[in-house]
């Protein structure tokens, strides 16, 4: 998710509130990554 840096939130309601937003939804997309990363077989790869 891209943000905007935190010092653009002290200076600006609107971004407070758009930064406030996307931190809340930080839980459920790491969930979602993680729950779609433990569903994925990985192999090994060789280096020879």
């Amino acid at each position: 998710i891209p943000m905007y840096h935190p010092a653009a939130a002290l200076r600006n309601g609107e971004v407070m509130r758009a930064e406030k937003e996307d931190f809340l939804k930080l839980p459920q997309i790491l969930e979602n990554i993680k729950d779609k990363e433990s569903k994925e077989k990985v192999e090994q790869m060789n280096l020879i």
